[in-house]
């Protein structure tokens, strides 16, 4: 049979991480798997599949969100082995979806293996592995953004050492006022370990940071957090820039960062400022297919122009898939799969969709 879209997420397709992982990030990745499958049933003669671990497979959660034409693949294998030997004919899948964390190198090593590996000759859905890498690197991704141009925080790279000496806030009163720093995991996602510093220290110590250290420390930027995400289009098409959102974002009293939700979109006055800044981003980053998110802090300060400035770049599909899909009647997963079919612009309800790390749902606000 041959197999249209095939979707790879890592959580679903392991045994072990999916018997490892809380309930919250499973509900994570079976909201984002079915979100997806689901807008991909709706399209007229295609098959689609998802591969699963047993453990996953016997989820009456995921059976319930999983359209029914939708083939179930088990293996009694991880994501990674089977990249590396799929247990089918190479040319029986026609395009391939990977989801996967940045952290521990996993995202790259599985886009690696499909590059490369016995499914090479599929379409891909995702970032070419080495551009992937970059922005895998939070210290690369600094860099890659600062030599085109582009608005991002001072980082430096910082050992464990480093990280000894620096001093997170001791209440909330002090965070707002001195915080200047956010220390976090070179190869980090979303808001994990991630730190607000008191101070920032007296940074000569930092240049002699060796290359391979696995903590940045970035410049705190004040403002609003936003995000917004792309949809590639391809090597004819510019990529879609989809509505930026609002993004919650909270401080606990010994500086860690907790990522809460949010909403799209954002108001008009600071939607104009999110979306310049995704353009040049766009622009400098060239053709690609699949999803693509950034993190976005937009500064307002009295006598003059509101200021972007893009924190990470997220190089896989992300959670804010199930909320932009709540906001229109458009099929976003066809337009990843067809980037070249003539298509009207992309239609967006006028309420706002609101997000929590648990639900989703609309206002009239």
């Amino acid at each position: 049979m041959l197999i249209d879209l095939l979707i790879i997420e890592e959580l679903l397709a392991s045994e072990l991480l999916w018997q490892q992982s809380p309930e919250s990030l499973r509900r994570e990745a079976m909201a984002m798997v079915s979100a997806v499958a689901q807008d991909f049933a709706t399209i007229s003669n295609v098959q689609g599949a998802v591969l699963l671990s047993h453990a996953s497979s016997k989820s009456t959660t995921l059976s319930q969100l999983l359209p029914p034409n939708i083939s179930k693949w088990v293996t009694d294998r991880n994501a990674a082995e089977w990249l590396q030997e799929p247990d089918l004919p190479r040319d029986s899948i026609r395009r391939l979806l990977i989801v996967a964390p940045e952290f521990d190198g996993i995202l790259v090593n599985r886009l690696s293996a499909a590059e490369n590996g016995p499914l090479r000759h599929a379409e891909r859905l995702n970032l070419p592995a080495p551009v992937a890498a970059v922005f895998a690197d939070k210290y690369a991704t600094a860099d890659w953004l600062e030599h085109h141009g582009l608005p991002t925080p001072r980082t430096w790279l910082v050992t464990e050492e480093d990280c000894r000496r620096l001093t997170p806030p001791r209440n909330k009163a002090t965070q707002r006022q001195v915080s200047q720093g956010v220390l976090k995991p070179r190869f980090g996602a979303g808001c994990d370990q991630v730190q607000l510093i008191q101070e920032l220290p007296s940074l000569g110590y930092l240049t002699s940071s060796p290359a391979d250290a696995d903590w940045v420390l970035q410049e705190r930027i004040p403002g609003r957090a936003c995000s917004i995400s792309l949809i590639g289009q391809g090597h004819q098409n510019p990529a879609l820039i989809l509505p930026p959102g609002r993004q919650q974002i909270t401080v606990d009293t010994s500086g860690g960062l907790h990522y809460r939700g949010g909403r799209i979109p954002c108001h008009r006055e600071l939607a104009a400022v999110v979306e310049t800044v995704a353009e040049q981003f766009r622009d400098a980053l060239g053709p690609f297919r699949g999803w693509l998110g950034l993190d976005v802090v937009v500064n307002f300060t009295p006598s003059r122009p509101p200021q972007a400035t893009i924190i990470e770049v997220n190089p896989r599909l992300c959670t804010s898939y199930i909320g932009y899909r709540q906001l229109t009647t458009d099929n976003l997963t066809r337009r990843m799969l067809f980037p070249t079919a003539p298509q009207q612009p992309i239609h967006w309800h006028s309420e706002f969709v609101g997000f929590t790390t648990h639900l989703i749902g609309s206002s009239d606000e």
